[in-house]
């Protein structure tokens, strides 16, 4: 993903040989939404439409079938927020891009309680970015969103979490370790999600990936 003033806005697929020489590329853009000044949103299944479409094409201009690929590398933005229903693959909205600022007044609220503990266990200062603020927002916010959670229906993940659920046909839910730490609730000291935190966020564990 290429990054432009500040925002991910296009995707672009590479075919490498073993000496890591580029065989094969294919690239486009994708839109970033505005809903309001302290709001940056995208819209996830566009993500992954984008990057499948690219990857199709990457691999044509390689002349490879998908069996001819021996591995896969996903670099993306990273405390962006996805959450989609586990039964039907869908997103339940947009997703919340990492430099939205729409959970400014709910950082400041924490801090004082939070600030040093936040700091402490997932390494970063409690601030807008936090990928469990955005959650948070979501599950207030989104119509239907907490029950649905409570009930075990719904996942989160960054873009990476995201692109492999859909690339596994839903079969794998898991993060990468630096991905999960840019979600300010990973516990790095207990390697585990940070549970104190995301209880008191009244959060449900189920959401989260391996």
């Amino acid at each position: 993903m290429r990054r432009f003033r500040g925002y991910t806005t296009g995707i672009r697929a590479l075919v490498y040989d073993r000496n890591a020489a580029i065989v094969s590329s294919a690239y486009t853009d994708f839109p970033v939404y505005h809903p309001s000044q302290d709001r940056v949103e995208q819209d996830a299944s566009e993500i992954w439409s984008a990057g499948l479409a690219m990857i199709q094409k990457a691999l044509a201009g390689a002349q490879l079938q998908p069996e001819d690929v021996t591995a896969i590398g996903i670099t993306n933005q990273r405390a962006t927020t996805v959450m989609w229903n586990r039964d039907t693959g869908e997103p339940i909205s947009r997703a919340i891009v990492w430099q939205d600022t729409r959970t400014s007044d709910r950082a400041a609220e924490l801090l004082p309680e939070w600030g040093e503990k936040a700091y402490s266990r997932p390494g970063w200062s409690l601030a807008p970015i936090y990928s469990s603020l955005s959650i948070e927002w979501i599950l207030d916010n989104v119509e239907g969103a907490r029950e649905e959670a409570q009930a075990g229906k719904l996942a989160f993940g960054t873009v990476d979490s995201w692109l492999i659920y859909k690339l596994t046909g839903g079969r794998v839910h898991a993060i990468s370790a630096s991905n999960a730490t840019v979600a300010g609730c990973y516990d790095l000291l207990a390697d585990e999600w940070y549970e104190e935190f995301l209880t008191a966020l009244d959060i449900p564990m189920s959401l989260f990936p391996r």
